[in-house]
């Protein structure tokens, strides 16, 4: 994916944060039993539908087509969640973002070019569980990294400010 050279270190993997895996699931789970609710709703008690023979063959049809959708839906959000990474090293932060199944944008910025970073934790989850998003403005063309629902937001702009402030002072002392 990124290529470390030999005196660079990893420092932060950064993913999203669990809980938006778990909600994502959970509601794939809900759409995924919604046309058997339907079944034993709608149709099992329904004497109104005018249907030739066993609507449970119906169903079992709807029911799987259904269910190939919702699992196109999850591996689409998998992808999306396990190759969207923000990597920090000891001289850069590399964005990877994947868009699709078959699109990916990488993006690097130097950490001495680093301007701002920017956090947001919203609402009571996101306090609660501690994740929220992180925006880090540079001076090269790719303006700015966004990352959205990252765990621990606070840590991460510590930890990439002080990478920041000893890559500039490691460029300082180079260029003097």
């Amino acid at each position: 994916m990124i290529d470390i050279g030999p005196d660079e270190k990893i420092i932060l993997k950064i993913r999203r944060h669990w809980f938006v895996v778990f909600s994502h699931a959970f509601s794939m789970a809900v759409m995924a039993l919604l046309p058997l609710g339907f079944y034993f709703v709608f149709i099992r008690s329904a004497s109104f539908l005018f249907i030739e023979g066993e609507p449970l063959y119906l169903v079992i049809a709807v029911e799987s087509m259904w269910l190939l959708f919702v699992w196109l839906l999850f591996c689409k959000f998998w992808v999306d969640y396990y190759l969207d990474i923000l990597v920090v090293t000891d001289k850069r932060i590399v964005d990877i973002e994947q868009i699709g199944f078959f699109n990916r944008r990488v993006s690097t910025v130097r950490l001495e070019k680093i301007q701002d970073i920017t956090i947001a934790v919203r609402g009571i989850l996101g306090s609660m569980l501690k994740f929220g998003e992180i925006r880090i403005q540079s001076a090269g063309e790719a303006r700015e990294f966004l990352m959205k629902d990252v765990p621990n937001p606070y840590h991460i702009k510590e930890t990439v400010l002080k990478l920041s402030d000893a890559a500039i002072s490691r460029s300082m002392t180079i260029n003097s």
